[in-house]
């Protein structure tokens, strides 16, 4: 445990000291301590401090988060990666610009890990705000377990590169939807502060998602996010607390960083049970709070005060890795990452080996601009198809990158599976970012949701929008139309099954 003495001179001392910003504390002493803004409205900079101060840190974390934090403060580039659900995704985020001349910020550059990453840039990097590199594949719909499947190619996209800082945040789902797609029934009924059986779900998920983190990406700062303001008693909010505790990451939750709660003041003006979509100020808010947290943690990274405030159980990550899961046996079977894919179809190695996957209707395996590195089935003509043959295991998905571009050059494709229901949509267009890059979609093919006239929809609350019905263990064809409409091509460069 943490002596309260320790932890009161600590908090103390750094609550008195914060007249110096951020760029004279990375290069001075540990007695020159960031600014400390402690006049927000909503947010309270002592909770954000007291938050920071209190965590109890595994060793392996640590390490991570002083590395970061050191590519911060030598101006490094950095890569920060966000997965979650419909809030963390920006879903109903749309803030107004107030040049009209400018677009408006919307969806994921409009929610809160985009904010926090422009953040960091602007302070840390001034005018070259651009070496922190943000990437937002949050999903909306998916709960933790939804996302364990394909967990390894949403951290590491096809091999790419490993973000330094990762950013959790399942919170809404976990709340609202069961882990599981083919169970339907509603037994979160509990507010007594205790796992019911919706919360050991949660909290399966949670631990396996962070023992793959730790053991797969060691050098990876992880921090699990509550951003959807729900009461101390929510059987999610314990899970993630409970998980995060028990490997020794940070948990940060929106309503721990508020002066008075989860209030309607707090939520933007509704009840925040009903709120999971919140306005952008929300997420203003959110971003406020994390980067007085994160002010509070880098001084104590700097200035070493983990030493004093460590617990023997979680300071090893290690040991704690080689222990059994603490989620019980018949979840910790059910909640899996999917660490080798089942069907795997890379362009860029199947180029190499001058290999086609069937039924190519038009859609070659060409070198998009002659690069190796854009190897990629193009399609031009209208209606042209290509079909992918895929196995799946116990949560059946697929993974997709697809080329996304910033203007009507990339179009839309639909995707059906022949033999079963629905049907899903991909468009080229248009990037916020104004950029063209490839883009990943996790589908959850398994699930068996579909609006009228059959039509999945990725951004219906309660859904990840990719439902087929696929069976667990089955053997099913994936089957992608190019619609060119104003467009030129469609490009789709990795598949692989789980």
């Amino acid at each position: 445990m943490i002596r309260a003495c320790s932890r009161g001179l600590i908090l103390t001392s750094y609550l008195l000291l914060h007249s110096h910003d951020l760029a004279v504390q990375a290069s001075g002493s540990c007695k020159v301590q960031p600014n400390f803004d402690t006049n927000q409205s909503i947010i309270s900079g002592e909770h954000a401090a007291e938050i920071a101060i209190e965590q109890r840190i595994c060793r392996q974390q640590v390490g991570a988060y002083r590395d970061f934090q050191a590519k911060l403060s030598s101006k490094e580039p950095v890569f920060i990666l966000s997965l979650g659900g419909s809030m963390t995704a920006g879903i109903d985020c749309n803030e107004p610009s107030a040049d009209p001349s400018s677009e408006a910020i919307v969806g994921r550059q409009c929610a809160y890990p985009a904010r926090f990453t422009r953040w960091l840039g602007e302070t840390y990097y001034g005018k070259d705000s651009s070496r922190a590199k943000f990437i937002n594949r949050a999903q909306g719909g998916t709960t933790t377990a939804g996302a364990l499947p394909q967990l390894s190619q949403l951290i590491s996209k096809g091999g790419a590169e490993i973000p330094d800082l990762l950013i959790i945040d399942f919170g809404v789902n976990d709340h609202f939807e069961e882990q599981d797609w083919f169970e339907h029934g509603n037994n979160r009924k509990n507010g007594n502060g205790e796992l019911n059986n919706a919360g050991a779900k949660v909290f399966a998920a949670t631990e396996a998602l962070l023992r793959y983190v730790l053991k797969t990406h060691p050098t990876t700062a992880v921090a699990i996010v509550e951003a959807y303001c729900i009461g101390d008693n929510a059987f999610s909010r314990i899970a993630h607390k409970k998980a995060a505790l028990m490997l020794g990451v940070p948990y940060i939750s929106y309503s721990r960083l508020t002066r008075h709660g989860c209030n309607q003041e707090a939520c933007g003006g509704k009840s925040c049970f009903r709120s999971p979509h919140p306005p952008f100020y929300v997420h203003e808010r959110v971003k406020v709070g994390l980067s007085l947290w994160w002010e509070a943690f880098a001084w104590r990274l700097k200035c070493r005060t983990f030493q004093e405030s460590s617990i023997p159980r979680p300071a090893l990550s290690s040991f704690m890795l080689s222990q059994p899961p603490m989620a019980t046996d018949d979840l910790v079977q059910r909640y899996k990452v999917c660490e080798r894919s089942m069907s795997t179809f890379d362009a860029r190695a199947m180029i190499q080996e001058s290999k086609q996957s069937k039924s190519m209707q038009g859609w070659p395996l060409t070198l998009d601009r002659g690069r190796e590195d854009k190897a990629a089935w193009i399609a031009t003509e209208d209606g042209s198809i290509v079909e992918f043959p895929m196995s799946f295991g116990q949560s059946p998905r697929v993974a997709l990158v697809y080329t996304k571009g910033y203007d009507e050059t990339f179009g839309e494709a639909e995707i059906t599976m022949p033999g079963n229901t629905g049907r899903y949509f991909l468009s080229g267009c248009c990037n916020h970012e104004k950029v063209t890059q490839g883009e990943l979609v996790v589908m959850n093919v398994g699930q068996s949701y579909t609006n009228k006239g059959g039509q999945a929809s990725p951004f219906a609350h309660g859904s990840n929008g990719h439902g087929f019905g696929i069976r667990p263990f089955t053997n099913a064809t994936l089957r992608i139309k190019f619609i060119k409409s104003e467009s030129t091509k469609f490009s789709i460069s990795f598949l692989s099954s789980c």
